[in-house]
């Protein structure tokens, strides 16, 4: 049976989120699974430490492990344009062997940009949004939607708008954006270094 995950920021020991996480790991177990009884994170998710953690829930039927540790962000400065129409990863799956022949010689602060369909969807493991200089679009069709993507078009700080590879010229820059990447303090990338 396939196992599952949710990634949680840690800050000053309270998890951030944790709503959407836990809605995210409840609906997977429904759709995926089939199961109705429904799995609290409120009590699971502790660091002692103030400092920037990333929680690791591993889980199917039940929750399997959690893992806590300190959050080094890699610095990622170039996209490599990929197309991928058969990817499939609408679920957060705990195999992300998807991602590994398409991560395929990338150097250490690049990752991907995957085009599925034409249009563009994630990076390996963050969706993206784009600054066309008054707002901040993120693709419509994301490989995964994400919590921290879902928390910002609920706050009305980014929006969802058909993107395509010829629509790149549109943009400023880029950014990452995850359960870990807020847009204020994720590296920005030059759209000159996305190709």
């Amino acid at each position: 049976m396939c196992l599952f995950f949710e990634s949680i920021k840690v800050l000053q020991g309270k998890a951030v989120n944790l709503d959407l996480h836990e809605d995210r790991l409840n609906r997977t177990r429904s759709e995926f699974l089939g199961l109705t009884e429904k799995l609290s994170l409120q009590d699971l998710i502790q660091a002692d430490v103030q400092s920037l953690q990333k929680s690791r829930v591993i889980y199917k039927e039940k929750i399997e492990k959690i893992e806590i540790a300190p959050y080094i962000p890699r610095k990622i400065k170039h996209l490599k344009i990929v197309t991928a129409n058969e990817i499939q990863y609408n679920y957060k799956f705990l195999d992300r062997s998807c991602f590994k022949k398409l991560l395929s010689g990338c150097p250490p602060d690049s990752d991907i940009l995957i085009i599925k369909n034409k249009e563009i969807t994630d990076t390996s493991y963050a969706n993206i949004a784009f600054w066309d200089g008054s707002k901040w679009l993120t693709p419509a069709n994301p490989l995964l939607s994400g919590v921290k993507r879902q928390f910002l078009m609920n706050r009305g700080s980014i929006f969802p708008a058909d993107i395509r590879l010829n629509d790149l010229h549109l943009f400023k820059h880029a950014v990452m954006i995850n359960a870990m990447l807020d847009l204020e303090d994720s590296p920005v990338i030059d759209l000159r270094n996305i190709r």
